[in-house]
């Protein structure tokens, strides 16, 4: 297959087909036609079993924004069985192999109760069977341009449904609207309720934090000479979209990122000349949210004088250290990712929500062995990217940083695109970032 098509007919066939995915997503949730859930599927599994290495890489990154549009796991499932029938040859197994199977035993010695079911076990790793795939693959080959502008194309396409998904709530009434978009990502009851379909709405840090890690990476080709002149509408428009989450999240996080950019830098003076162009960019979004959305900028910069900026996470984590510290049983085994939001709400009435901080999140649900078993497949995930990229610098950290940051103050392991988001952020730290090499390899 890979000989009969041309790259530009096998790229064609990809952006059509995401396209067409595109294009179901946003019928279902922007237009509000009722079409199945289901079609979404379709260009997905013709992209897996046309498409490339890259391309089957590309759609599974495209999970990530896509995530609250169609149904994930299937989709995970799908993709991944797929890329193992294709592509094993380019699959090594090494210790994140064996570090998973020990990863999904754990999790099976929960699962004896009444409540099982081998579908949901299936579900609630298959983000981490899919990470260790990445980590256990040959990139060497790999378009990671391409995958990172179809990964960049699939989060504009959820924004822009998401908005339109408010001008229909808001029954195209502009200052409804604007009411409605204080918060993009998070919807009122009322709000929902006048929804036919409801769905493909991301909540707001986490729209804010995908958007910072595609920013991040269209960065990276810029910074080696790889870049387009679309690439910085796109930048752009994820900076606007972002900033419309109103997610101190994201702000934190697109702070931390340009200033590792900076960092990255040699010399003085590109380390300036990055900075000021940052700077202007802020200023232009500044002016663009002053003229056009003065009350969406005097929202945002009024969630940082609140009494309680932790909007109760503090009392959230001192309930489950509480709950931790209490009982030994989950200090050492935890309750298991079978149904683990309903367990700890409804059933062990911690608190009116799940864990936001990685380290208690992992804890609850599987006891400090859990915890040592996530932190070594991430230091499997840094060991391996070291060991293919001799070259690795801090400009290929910056999603990963982002992402274990940004975990702090949110899930780590029971959220689905996070978990995806590593094996981007893996796939970012394998690639050659090296502006002599890259550009050798670009023009051969």
């Amino acid at each position: 297959m890979d000989g009969k098509v041309t790259k530009e007919q096998s790229s064609f066939r990809f952006y059509f087909l995401l396209t067409l995915l595109s294009a179901v997503i946003f019928i279902r949730y922007g237009l509000q036609i009722n079409i199945p859930r289901e079609l979404a599927l379709v260009p997905i599994a013709a992209i897996a079993v046309l498409g490339t290495q890259t391309e089957i890489m590309a759609v599974l990154m495209c999970l990530i924004p896509f995530h609250e549009s169609l149904d994930f796991y299937i989709a995970l499932i799908l993709v991944i069985a797929v890329y193992v029938i294709k592509y094993y040859e380019k699959i090594k197994i090494g210790g994140s192999f064996f570090l998973m199977l020990l990863i999904m035993l754990w999790e099976l010695l929960h699962c004896f109760t009444s409540s099982f079911s081998p579908m949901n076990l299936i579900v609630s790793l298959a983000p981490i069977i899919a990470l260790t795939l990445i980590i256990c693959s040959d990139f060497s080959e790999l378009d990671y341009d391409f995958l990172v502008r179809a990964v960049a194309f699939a989060a504009v396409v959820t924004s822009l449904t998401m908005l339109i998904q408010i001008a229909w709530i808001s029954r195209f009434n502009l200052v409804s609207f604007l009411m409605n978009l204080r918060r993009l990502g998070a919807l009122s009851e009322s709000s929902i309720d006048r929804l036919q379909i409801s769905g493909g709405m991301v909540q707001t840090n986490s729209l804010g934090v995908i958007c910072v890690i595609i920013t991040a990476a269209l960065l990276q080709l810029r910074s080696v000479k790889r870049g387009k002149k679309s690439d910085i509408f796109i930048m752009m428009s994820l900076i606007i979209f972002g900033t419309f989450t109103a997610s101190r999240t994201f702000l934190v996080c697109l702070a931390l990122m340009v200033f590792m950019m900076i960092l990255s830098r040699k010399g003085i003076k590109t380390k300036l000349k990055f900075f000021c162009l940052a700077f202007i960019a802020l200023i232009f979004v500044v002016i663009l949210f002053s003229i056009f959305f003065p009350e969406q900028l005097e929202y945002y910069i009024s969630r940082f004088f609140v009494k309680d900026i932790t909007t109760g996470r503090d009392d959230l984590m001192v309930a489950y250290n509480r709950f931790i510290t209490k009982n030994p049983e989950v200090m050492f085994f935890g309750v298991g990712l079978q149904n683990f939001g309903d367990k700890l709400v409804n059933e062990y009435r911690v608190a009116a929500n799940v864990p936001h901080n990685s380290i208690q999140e992992i804890t609850v649900a599987w006891g400090i062995e859990g915890l040592i078993l996530i932190a070594a497949m991430i230091f499997m995930l840094i060991h391996s990217a070291k060991k293919r990229n001799p070259n690795i610098k801090l400009i290929n950290y910056i999603p990963l940083i982002i992402l274990l940051f940004k975990s702090v103050a949110g899930q780590l392991l029971t959220s689905n695109y996070t978990m995806l988001a590593l094996g981007f952020a893996y796939i970012t730290m394998v690639q050659s970032l090296n502006e002599k090499d890259a550009l050798e390899e670009y023009t051969k």
